[in-house]
């Protein structure tokens, strides 16, 4: 806490306190909506749900136009009579294709809805996108990177980092489960795990939960290596092993729950350690919450041993644990790590379980219970897993996490025009988007610009961009090692990660993008293993 008081002091002494003031403005303004989702009544929540009525047969050839006139523009070209023709000729095609298109298919609609809160949220991202390459060789392009960066380190500074920190406050006084325990299934999805299968399931017997409540079932989704004969020998400790052909990570679950019988469920990779204390903790904060469907574990990285590993685990800490406690004090945690994951079967149930539609179903399947009315919280129950240690094995991991994240987004594109979804509606997916795509195109906007500035002689400027994000960063990483009780070693990656490390990530998520798009598959069985690669030398 010390560390942030020190940064946001620096930052008010150095920079112009309007940049701070608008940053508190709108810092206040997504508050406002967080509570209004929380606490508002039916007059207030009417404002989220307002639609505009939109004529496709307008806004078409509107768009169209602008379009072609600015590229007539960019080629000298633009003077009254190619306006005019410009302008004909795009009215006349796109009503053509539209009447086309109605009289193929009867049931498109004359006009479609279109819900105002996203676009309000978007709206200045959008234009401050527009205006920073608009005017992409003067000052006002680093006033608008500026912005927009603010808006998301602000909002995580300001607003995300303190909710994390009240529900740290808040969740140690969860009450301690009362006998009898209710019974738990662990499921352990495992394909070619060899070498780690048999320690993730003793990490599972070691638990302080009662055996006899405890039911502990591997599905062995058609390993090609030894991971079924390594996970049968835990047999005669009560552990049920099954073999089936391969078919992706959400069948072998769905496996395990038709195999299972426990009123909880506990999800864990193959690749992961829980604690003792982890799987007593998520049942007790699952039943400290009637209304949770499901809780979040928390993961922390084993395999600090070298600046790829260690750059993961702040990432962990802090993009990752810190701001999952800020949506589990909201109830609204839009993942639920595959690492450790505890359920109600009921919720699970209501779902129907792990769909196959994305690459990412622990992704998927939170998303299904926010929108089925199941709240997700989080909990201190820990799991330790390991982290790629070469930038590709990086690479290829996070290319199938953002893809399959896109490919959520896709699937749930529902949630920005439906408001029963309620914090996804009006939090949590506007915040993903402006963190998985808005982000991204600003932090290589500001590595592709910057050899520019430098050529103009802006190397001042440089320095107050780049130095203002580090007094924030500084402040939100202080604040998450704290509610981590972490070493604060990793201060000495905040430099990497903030630079090199976040233009990388930006990269991949731009990559997994298109690949969303594209519907291309990732390369996610090509990760190498450190115990596998001992194996094999």
């Amino acid at each position: 806490m010390v560390l942030t008081g020190i940064a946001f002091t620096i930052g008010l002494v150095f920079y112009s306190p309007l940049v701070f003031l608008a940053g508190i403005v709108t810092t206040s303004a997504v508050g406002l909506v967080v509570v209004v989702s929380l606490v508002g009544g039916t007059s207030a929540n009417s404002l989220f749900e307002r639609r505009y009525s939109v004529q496709p047969s307008v806004v078409a050839p509107v768009a169209v136009t602008a379009v072609l006139l600015y590229g007539i523009w960019k080629l000298d070209a633009l003077s009254p009579l190619s306006t005019v023709y410009a302008t004909l000729t795009v009215v006349s095609v796109t009503v053509l294709l539209q009447f086309l298109l109605r009289h193929r298919d009867p049931s498109i609609s004359h006009r479609f809805e279109i819900p105002l809160w996203p676009m309000v949220v978007l709206s200045p991202m959008v234009g401050g996108l527009v205006l920073t390459y608009w005017e992409a060789q003067t000052p006002v392009y680093i006033a608008g990177l500026l912005f927009l960066g603010l808006i998301y380190l602000l909002i995580c500074a300001a607003l995300l980092v303190p909710l994390a920190v009240v529900q740290k406050s808040t969740h140690v006084r969860s009450p301690p489960l009362n006998e009898p325990f209710p019974t738990v299934s662990v499921l352990i999805p495992a394909y070619n795990e060899a070498g780690y299968v048999g320690p993730c399931i003793e990490a599972v017997l070691d638990s302080d939960y009662p055996d006899q409540r405890l039911e502990i079932v591997v599905v062995n989704d058609g390993s090609s290596d030894g991971t079924y004969e390594e996970a049968a020998q835990y047999r005669d400790r009560g552990v049920s092993v099954y073999h089936k052909s391969n078919g992706g990570k959400h069948s072998a679950l769905n496996y395990g729950l038709l195999c299972s019988t426990g009123e909880y469920v506990v999800a864990i990779d193959a690749d992961s350690h829980v604690t003792p204390t982890a799987i007593t903790r998520l049942v007790r904060d699952l039943e400290a919450h009637p209304g949770a469907g499901a809780v979040a574990g928390n993961v922390k990285v084993t395999n600090r041993d070298n600046v790829v590993t260690w750059l993961q685990s702040l990432e962990y800490i802090v993009s990752i644990n810190t701001f999952r406690r800020m949506f589990g004090l909201l109830g609204s945690v839009p993942v639920i790590p595959g690492c450790l994951g505890g359920f109600r079967r009921e919720a699970l149930e209501d779902v129907f379980g792990y769909d196959p539609d994305t690459v990412t179903e622990d992704y998927d399947v939170t998303v299904q219970l926010i929108k089925h009315g199941w709240r997700v919280k989080t909990s201190e129950a820990t799991v330790s897993t390991e982290a790629p240690f070469t930038w590709r094995d990086l690479y290829r991991q996070r290319l199938r996490w953002y893809q399959g994240s896109f490919q959520t987004m896709f699937k749930h594109v529902d949630v920005f025009a439906d408001d029963r979804s309620r914090l996804l509606h009006r939090f949590v997916f506007p915040f993903t988007l402006l963190s998985s795509v808005f982000l991204p195109l600003v932090t290589l906007s500001v590595l592709i610009l910057v050899p520019t500035w430098i050529r103009q002689g802006r190397v001042d400027e440089i320095a107050t961009v780049l130095s203002l994000f580090f007094v924030l960063m500084v402040a939100i990483v202080g604040v998450a090692l704290t509610l981590e009780a972490e070493t604060p070693r990793h201060l000495l990656y905040a430099p990497l990660a903030f630079t090199v490390y976040r233009v990388f990530l930006s990269a991949v998520v731009i990559r997994g993008l298109i690949a969303a798009v594209l519907d291309t598959d990732g390369d996610w069985q090509h990760v190498r293993r450190l115990a596998q690669e001992r194996r094999t030398r």
